[in-house]
């Protein structure tokens, strides 16, 4: 039954008396006595009402069911669904967690792919660029993806690079000047300023 104050379906609800005997509700096969609820189901509704129970209903099929007592009249109230019916609505809602659970463990695998990519790459290349200048490689460019604190800090690592190496040619030049004047120093040392000869301490 659906009514503006509920979502549950049922396929019957029946007013019965204290001993199982169907008032009014439902409408069983014609040819069946299915006016009374045996007294092993209604014992097992009266001592649990507050949950539903597989039994043969009053139709004769496998159904769930639950009772309510209605104190003032003396009456109970049972509800009833077909079994098959209840397990296909939560065979589907099973369906839809798992198409859900699947969806946001897809979700989370992109979210981790794109994290590897802009954070994890980046740093790992960061990483392996600081290993080669530490082995005295210095022609390292790392590149530059986003503007994120990572890319800022690859520019930064890229720029401290590039200072090592000018610095480092500049002391190559620095050294290939000094060689050249103890070279001409050590000419000097030896010869003669005027003629070009070796001098007395080169030839003694």
């Amino acid at each position: 039954i659906r009514d503006s104050h509920t979502t549950v379906d049922t396929d019957a609800i029946y007013l019965v008396n204290d001993a199982g005997q169907r008032i009014t509700g439902g409408n069983p096969p014609a040819g069946q006595d299915a006016d009374s609820m045996d007294h092993a189901t209604m014992s097992k509704l009266i001592a649990n009402p507050s949950e539903p129970a597989t039994y043969r209903g009053y139709r004769n099929r496998l159904v769930i069911g639950t009772m309510a007592t209605i104190p003032s009249l003396n009456l109970r109230v049972v509800v009833e669904t077909d079994k098959a019916k209840a397990f296909r609505r939560v065979s589907s809602l099973q369906r839809l967690t798992m198409l859900l659970t699947g969806g946001i463990i897809l979700f989370i695998g992109v979210c981790a792919y794109m994290l590897a990519l802009t954070i994890v790459q980046p740093l790992k290349r960061l990483r392996e660029g600081a290993d080669q200048v530490a082995s005295g490689n210095l022609n390292v460019a790392l590149p530059v993806r986003n503007r994120s604190e990572v890319g800022y800090l690859t520019q930064v690592f890229n720029g401290m690079v590039r200072k090592l190496r000018n610095g480092l040619d500049e002391l190559d030049r620095v050294n290939a000047i000094l060689r050249e004047k103890n070279q001409d120093l050590h000419q000097i040392s030896i010869t003669d300023p005027l003629t070009g000869l070796y001098n007395r301490k080169q030839l003694m």
